[in-house]
Formats: structure tokens, sequence, C-alpha cells
């Protein structure tokens, strides 16, 4: 029963260990401004169904199309990997039209930011105005990996903080906690922010090393 315990208490300070991870990043989000009665009549499918269902987007993975699949739509006399890199090419054509045509007039109307950093509950995000403390925000999370791959979700507003920086434009630092998110979105934002964070910790210690 103690080993039970012990277990239990491992796996949870693990998984709590996972959620807090956060790290710097410097890339662009759009989000939307949506009230409360939208986002309880909405976040019940956020939660339930992944972005790439709900949005209808292609997958982001070229492990699940077969060799007979590829044969059938481009042809036989072509090789694997050429025909593999021309699908490749094709979904991520395939994205960037869908981002694009952004599914909805929200999504067309919505405001731009940039994601300064990010943990499996929340991101930071620097924004010229002041947002609301409180409001609910659909948020488009283009994550910078080959393929593309986005997350749709709905935050709350934690913080809304003047920039305290050195650089000449004003603006906020507004800080969002996830209040509907699907879980595989989760788990693939917690494994691009692994991958930043060893990218971050490799650059390290070459500027450690190069300053010796």
């Amino acid at each position: 029963m103690n080993n039970k315990n012990s277990n239990s208490k491992v796996v949870k300070k693990i998984g709590s260990r996972r959620k807090s991870v956060r790290v710097n990043v410097s890339f662009t989000l759009l989000f939307s401004q949506i009230s409360e009665d939208e986002y309880e009549n909405t976040k019940k499918t956020y939660i339930a169904h992944k972005t790439s269902d709900r949005e209808g987007f292609i997958p982001s993975s070229l492990d699940d199309i077969s060799y007979e699949a590829i044969s059938r739509d481009i042809g036989r006399d072509i090789d694997p990997a050429i025909a593999r890199m021309w699908i490749s090419i094709e979904r991520r054509l395939d994205f960037i039209i869908s981002m694009l045509s952004s599914q909805g007039k929200e999504d067309i109307h919505a405001r731009e930011a940039i994601c300064t950093d990010i943990c499996s509950e929340g991101v930071g995000f620097a924004f010229p105005e002041a947002l609301e403390v409180g409001s609910f925000l659909k948020i488009r999370i283009f994550l910078p990996i080959s393929p593309p791959m986005l997350i749709v979700c709905i935050g709350k507003i934690l913080r809304t903080e003047l920039k305290e920086d050195n650089s000449q434009k004003k603006g906020f630092k507004v800080a969002v906690t996830f209040i509907a998110m699907n879980e595989d979105d989760r788990d693939k934002l917690v494994s691009y922010i692994f991958k930043r964070q060893r990218e971050l910790l490799r650059y390290n210690k070459i500027i450690k090393g190069g300053g010796q």
C-alpha cells in the first residue's frame, strides 16, 4: 500500500513538473475576444476534440500515409522518397491556405500578437494595447515546427502589465491561462516545449563555451 502511495506521488510530481516547464519563444499567435457565453457554449467542443478534427486540417505527420496510397495518388513510377516529399509540400501548402482562409470571420479579423513564453498551462504574449483581465480569448497558436502545427484553444487573461524593457516600442505583457484545450493538443504542445528547452540548453552551452 505504501509503495502504491509512493508511486502515485512520483507520478504526480512528474506530471506537475511536466506542466510547469515554461520556455521563452518568439512567434506570432492570433487571438479573438469572445464572450463568457461563447466560452460556455464551446468549451466542451474544444476539450473533447483536437484542433485537427475541429478545424478540418490535414494530419501533421506523414507516418499514416502508406506507399499504396502514395502510388495510387501520384503514380507507381515515382520514387517513394520523392513522392513523400511531394505530398509533404502539398500538405504544407494546404495548411497555409487553411490558415489564410481562417475557417471563420472571427478569425479573419483576429488580432496578432507576439508570443513571448509558453507552457502547457498558459501563454504570455506582447500586445500594443492593455487587455482587460478576466477576458476570454480564442487563441490560435502556430507552433514553428516542421511540418507546421496549429493549436486552437480558449484562454482567460490573468494579468496585463506594462512592458519593462529597453526597447522604444511601448506595449503590454499579457498572461493567459488555458481553460479549454484538448489533451492531445496539450501533449503536442508539451513535446514542442521540451524540444525548445533542449535547443535553448544547447545554445547556452555554445555561448558559454565560446566565452571561455
